[in-house]
């Protein structure tokens, strides 16, 4: 039999000595306030459900019924393919638009650039492209990050995960080229595919880390009108697909001292 030790007014109450009364009393009350707790948890969980982050608990909780996803609303999108890799990194590009994520605050938005260079050799963790990406805030503070990316599949398709150089590439996150001309000098960018339906009818993406991404990328830094052109039909291409581009920030390109 179980010998139960209990600390009662300040006394070592042997099993024995234990009214039964006292004992389904106190182990009623565990029991109840554990459950208590889990459907505190549960309560909590689904009043989360319907809100602007609900989406990012549903990516580890996709077994719950309530998470269910309406996917069905968005449409489907895909990397490029037939994508040349060595003419999408041969120069620099300027970003013109782009969607606020966790490491690049609005705050951030003058001077965003994105530098790509293939590697002779892979890395430790195997990436094969280095991405050298910088930004700066209003008083000129560089923000400055050197990621690596790789393929994740065939190389004639846009489809990369990006992370951080020193962590493995199965933690990379996805990194979808969804239109790219490099004659029009342009490229929209996409942290993945558009899964999460927004108030207006579009989709945006998701990630538990990032919080999304959609990007619009062009060769000139110059903000003219031609650049302002190419940009809305960017946005169109971009709403085609069925993004949200109501997410998207300008970035100043006029203040960095870009040479012509």
């Amino acid at each position: 039999s179980k010998v139960i030790i209990v600390k009662k007014n300040h006394k070592i109450i042997h099993s024995s000595q234990i009214p039964t009364a006292f004992c389904q009393h106190h182990c009623r009350r565990n029991t109840n306030m554990r459950i208590a707790s889990i459907v505190t948890f549960l309560a909590t969980f689904s009043l989360s459900i319907g809100s602007a982050n609900a989406h990012l608990w549903c990516n580890f909780f996709r077994f719950f019924p309530w998470c269910e996803q309406p996917v069905e609303t968005c449409n489907e999108v895909s990397p490029l393919s037939n994508f040349d890799i060595d003419a999408y990194v041969s120069s620099v590009w300027y970003v013109q638009e782009q969607e606020e994520t966790t490491y690049l605050p609005v705050e951030n938005n003058y001077c965003v650039t994105a530098e790509y260079t293939i590697y002779d050799e892979p890395t430790f963790w195997g990436y094969t492209i280095k991405v050298d990406n910088q930004a700066r805030d209003v008083n000129g503070n560089l923000q400055s990050a050197i990621l690596g990316a790789d393929p994740k599949g065939d190389i004639t398709t846009a489809e990369l995960v990006v992370a951080p150089d020193f962590l493995p590439t199965f933690l990379g996150g996805p990194y979808w080229v969804v239109a790219y001309d490099e004659a029009e000098g342009y490229a929209l960018v996409s942290n993945g595919a558009p899964t999460v339906p927004t108030e207006n009818g579009l989709c945006v993406t998701s990630s538990p880390f990032s919080g999304g991404g959609l990007w619009i990328f062009t060769r000139r830094w110059q903000q003219d009108q031609e650049t302002a052109d190419l940009v809305e039909e960017v946005r169109g291409m971009a709403e085609d697909l069925g993004f949200d581009t109501s997410r998207l920030n300008s970035v100043d390109q006029t203040v960095c001292g870009w040479s012509e």
